[in-house]
């Protein structure tokens, strides 16, 4: 998951700006440099793919996201954040061949599954 679109509103931003927004939750946290530049009320920006090392997947996560302008962060509304959903994705299929009248039984590996899935 991640590049997904997001618009920033507010006021009194500069074409000029340097505008990053940065997510962040627990130890990990990531930026992004402004898309666009919409209007002195509003930025674009694109979000990273959201990525847990440790358990080796893409989990939900909700984020504080931050805008900084030129590195140092702007006055935001308390609790602004991000919430990344987990989207499954298939890696592997096995076996790639089965039997034209059906029964063959699939293994698909991957991340982001959930017993919903099944």
């Amino acid at each position: 998951h991640g590049w997904t679109t997001v618009t920033v509103r507010g006021e009194g931003f500069t074409a000029g700006g340097n505008y990053s927004l940065i997510f962040s939750a627990g130890a990990q946290s990531k930026s992004v440099p402004a898309s666009a530049y919409e209007s002195a009320a509003a930025l674009t920006f694109v979000t990273p793919p959201w990525y847990d090392p440790a358990g080796d997947a893409f989990p939900a996560a909700r984020t504080n996201a931050t805008l900084q302008s030129n590195g140092v962060s702007v006055d935001a509304a308390p609790g602004v954040g991000f919430l990344f959903e987990p989207r499954w994705e298939a890696v592997t299929i096995a076996p790639t061949v089965g039997s034209v009248l059906g029964g063959t039984t699939v293994m698909l590996t991957g991340y982001g599954f959930s017993s919903q899935d099944v």
